[in-house]
């Protein structure tokens, strides 16, 4: 299911099937909503990342020009979790590509990764994240960059916003959690609403017109009125 689905399902539900020129629910904010629910969401459901399905995920790729991947932010979960997988794609030797999978490690952390590395080779090449520039980093065994610019870095994430990569088969979320995700947003974000009386006629104009042209008299008492008031005289 992609996100304009999603979006447009819980639109229609908070009105009533009824959309008009009336509507002041945005499709953008909408989407907003979307994405922070769905954070929280998977962090219940892969209790934190500890099990993450590859619906959560997006693949990102790149040619390592520079010796690093840009990926957007992910979700906070500890200790990378959010990042599944990285791995570099060598040049086919003999028609089979090789494929390197690289441990990754906060910036913080890289000197204790490398003191702790046995003895490095060129099988043992790191990935460092860094978390406030939303990058993949190359490094070599000796902890410089690894800069190969026939080489592929590929990257599966679950980010915080999907939007920030491409989506390609869908929002990136297991489909039976479509119905909760929605079921959320509209608890959290549209129960007040939900509970007002609708605007079920798309009269926005006609509405606009009557209230100006409606003229603000003052009311001329009746003839009973006018009688008691006499009397009291």
């Amino acid at each position: 299911m992609t996100l304009n689905e999603i979006a447009y399902n819980i639109k229609n539900i908070v009105e009533g099937g009824i959309a008009g020129e009336d509507s002041n629910l945005s499709l953008t904010q909408i989407k907003h909503m979307i994405h922070y629910h769905r954070a929280n969401l998977l962090t219940k459901y892969t209790d934190s990342g500890r099990y993450i399905s590859d619906a959560c995920c997006q693949t990102i790729s790149g040619l390592n020009t520079s010796g690093s991947l840009s990926i957007g932010r992910v979700i906070g979960w500890p200790g990378n979790k959010a990042i599944k997988e990285v791995f570099l794609q060598h040049p086919a030797g003999g028609g089979v590509p090789k494929i390197t999978n690289l441990s990754i490690v906060n910036p913080s952390e890289r000197d204790f990764a490398l003191a702790t590395r046995f003895a490095p080779n060129q099988g043992h090449y790191f990935a460092i994240h860094n978390a406030p520039a939303g990058t993949i980093m190359t490094m070599n065994p000796d902890g410089s960059s690894y800069i190969e610019g026939n080489v592929i870095i590929t990257a599966k994430v679950v980010l915080d916003n999907p939007t920030d990569a491409s989506l390609v088969g869908g929002y990136p979320i297991p489909t039976e959690l479509i119905a909760s995700l929605t079921e959320l947003v509209l608890a959290k974000e549209f129960n007040i609403y939900l509970r007002t009386s609708a605007d079920n006629s798309n009269n926005s104009v006609d509405e606009k017109m009557s209230k100006m042209a409606t003229p603000q008299t003052k009311a001329v008492p009746s003839a009973n009125a006018r009688s008691k008031r006499a009397r009291t005289r």
